[in-house]
């Protein structure tokens, strides 16, 4: 759970400009919604790599890894366990 906030409250503050935790939901589509596009991946691959010290493969860019706040959570999780 505490990988999920992190990345909540950072997509909230560099991304969204939004203070309010009822702003995103766990399941909510990040892309759909317009949320997030290319550059802001980028934002949060950054940040993942600095917070987390994990390397997300050119095989884990796709959407479905980065669709939900839930997704993105999955996928550190996976990447950690790897290590």
């Amino acid at each position: 759970m505490e990988y999920k906030n992190k990345i909540k409250q950072f997509i909230l503050k560099e991304i969204m400009a939004s203070k309010s935790e009822d702003s995103l939901g766990d399941e909510q589509s990040l892309i759909e919604s317009g949320i997030i596009d290319s550059l802001t991946i980028l934002k949060i691959l950054n940040f993942l790599k600095e917070t987390f010290k994990i390397k997300i493969t050119n095989d884990e860019l796709i959407p479905e890894n980065f669709e939900t706040l839930n997704a993105i959570n999955g996928l550190v999780h996976r990447k950690l366990e790897i290590k």
